[in-house]
């Protein structure tokens, strides 16, 4: 058996094992109090919050055209935002690689190579991952942050920067390959990769303070600083793990189990509550991506799909 089989299979028993658990959890979960605290209003406050997720997907976006111009030293217009837009939704299909490959219909389009698009796809994957990394290394150095994953494990600040920066070396050592180096080591592809770890870091932000906003404004839970310092991480890490596990469509089942793991021990809430938010924010996150499709739109409708442009 191959490498890839063996963690496709591996992916998808870690998937299986969190659906299990989620599961598991929900059963053993009352619910009552949530049923009693929904509210009408909380619907318009989903929309928003679902309007402003896809709105963090431009930076993305705008991140990808930047990477694809950088490696393809082509002069690429708008049309590729509108097409990693559209694509956005396409992760939920089975294999979790369909958003990758809908945007090689820019081959066609634009003439670029194969190559240079999945060059592209693999820079934003290892900046996504140097990112979120990023913020939990600053996190743990400057607030000084310890997570419980319930009562069986204690990640110390020593463990969680042992390991995070063990994985920024290894993003970096791959980043910086000899074939890629004289492509990503000039100074023109400096100010590129730093402006598009920004939007990343822009949009990782702006996704874990939606989360903060379902818990304080449909859950009534109130924050102190070191309780919100302690969610934006525990959103990361599950932000984290659900982006690396192989065969988990946009990290369903991992991120919502991370979280009924760590945010009951940082927010002093009860699972049913903790599980409750998760769901919530599922549900947020994924009528966001699906509003990514009407940004798409409104740049096809400006005149910025390929064919008028061209």
């Amino acid at each position: 058996m191959d490498f890839k089989k063996l963690t496709k299979i591996v992916g998808n028993l870690l998937v299986l094992t969190s659906f299990g658990f989620l599961f598991f959890v929900l059963s053993k979960l009352d619910f009552t109090a949530v049923k009693e605290m929904f509210q009408f209003s909380w619907i318009p406050i989903m929309i928003g919050f679902s309007f402003l997720f896809s709105f963090l997907y431009l930076y993305m976006a705008e991140g990808w055209r930047i990477l694809l111009v950088l490696v393809s030293g082509a002069c690429l217009d708008k049309h590729v935002i509108y097409v990693y837009l559209k694509t956005v939704i396409f992760k939920y299909a089975p294999g979790n690689v369909f958003h990758f490959l809908g945007r090689h219909s820019l081959s066609k389009s634009h003439g670029l190579s194969h190559k240079s698009i999945a060059f592209a796809n693999g820079v934003e994957i290892l900046l996504q991952l140097f990112a979120v990394s990023f913020i939990i290394m600053i996190g743990t150095l400057f607030f000084d942050i310890s997570l419980n994953i319930g009562d069986y494990l204690v990640l110390s600040k020593t463990k969680i920067l042992l390991a995070f920066s063990l994985l920024v070396f290894l993003v970096a050592v791959v980043l910086f390959k000899k074939k890629y180096r004289e492509t990503l080591l000039s100074p023109e592809a400096f100010f590129s990769l730093t402006r598009v770890l920004l939007y990343h870091l822009v949009f990782l932000f702006g996704s874990a303070l939606i989360l903060v906003g379902v818990y304080y404004f449909l859950l009534d839970v109130p924050f102190t600083f070191s309780i919100f310092v302690q969610t934006i991480f525990a959103s990361s890490i599950a932000w984290l793990l659900g982006f690396i596990v192989p065969g988990a469509p946009g990290g369903v089942g991992i991120r919502e189990a991370i979280l009924v793991l760590l945010l009951p021990s940082i927010m002093i809430l009860s699972k049913e509550l903790v599980l409750a938010g998760a769901l919530i924010y599922r549900v947020v996150t994924i009528s966001g991506e699906g509003l990514t499709y009407f940004w798409a739109k409104l740049f096809e409708i400006k005149g910025v799909s390929s064919g008028e442009e061209k």
